[in-house]
């Protein structure tokens, strides 16, 4: 499972690297864009059997866990689940914690 931090000012990181998810930035060259990095990792693993109803390129294996700070924008999220669609990640999940009482 990829794990995909997203971070308070939309900052995304994956496997420590920072990267940008906002496709307004594409012009950031600090800052890879998620997308490229997800169709690089998508193309590293197998794909899942064609669905007829749906022609293209099938669905990846990769599994993506996305983690989001509490204080994020929503849009940042978003972000991160349109770059994993784009590249036929559809198994997503979003990781939770909740609040500690102390």
């Amino acid at each position: 499972v990829l794990q995909i931090n997203v971070l308070e000012r939309g900052e995304v990181k994956v496997r420590g690297q920072a990267m940008t998810a906002d496709p307004k930035l594409k012009d950031n060259q600090q800052l890879m864009q998620l997308s490229k990095f997800l169709e690089i990792e998508a193309a590293g693993y197998e794909r899942e059997p064609p669905d007829p109803s749906n022609p293209g390129n099938p669905p990846s294996k990769l599994r993506a866990n996305i983690r989001a700070d509490a204080r994020s924008q929503f849009k940042h999220v978003q972000f991160v689940f349109d770059a994993c669609v784009r590249n036929g990640i559809y198994k997503t999940s979003l990781a939770a914690t909740p609040d500690d009482p102390r």
